[in-house]
């Protein structure tokens, strides 16, 4: 993360009345004492505290699919790969505002991060994103029982394996 950019967020999290947990594997000084800095955190958990109001993320796949299965409305900074379409897919939800990783400021991360705990539409959003995400036929542990039965009385279920597993390194890499 360029130094502009950690900067931008140090001042803006030194303004909030919340705590931050900031996963970061280095050491930063200046840090405002409402924020507490860690290499690892337990995300999930973290994300089903009632009390978490916002969630900052690149909109990674897993982090999106926790912050949607909780309800937590995002702020998020996309730099490649899924991230980008991900962020969008949020967006267009109404839980999610994003960022452009390469023009943070400190106006710009505090606006959006204000935008999300003022407006109670991205709170609301969030919660019935949750609700449907979590109504599902089955539990999870019986989705998995019925697919591996399924695999097994249809030896293997070869009729569901992609095709992309018997592409050559060259068909996969470019």
């Amino acid at each position: 993360m360029p130094e502009s950019t950690r900067e931008s967020f140090l001042k803006c999290f030194s303004k909030l009345k919340q705590n931050v947990l900031w996963k970061v594997a280095y050491y930063l000084p200046g840090l405002p004492s409402n924020v507490r800095l860690g290499k690892w955190f337990p995300q999930s958990d973290i994300l089903a505290h009632p009390n978490v109001k916002l969630f900052i993320s690149n909109a990674g796949l897993m982090g999106a699919e926790e912050a949607t299965y909780f309800g937590v409305p995002m702020v998020v900074i996309p730099i490649m790969f899924d991230q980008h379409f991900n962020a969008l897919r949020l967006q267009s939800a109404g839980t999610t505002l994003i960022l452009d990783a390469r023009n943070i400021t400190e106006k710009s991360l505090c606006s959006a991060i204000d935008e999300i705990l003022q407006n109670p539409e991205y709170q609301e959003n969030a919660k019935r994103l949750s609700v449907v995400m979590k109504d599902q036929p089955q539990t999870p542990m019986e989705r998995a029982i019925f697919w591996a039965e399924y695999s097994i009385r249809h030896k293997g279920a070869p009729h569901l394996h992609s095709p992309a597993l018997n592409l050559n390194f060259v068909s996969t890499t470019f």
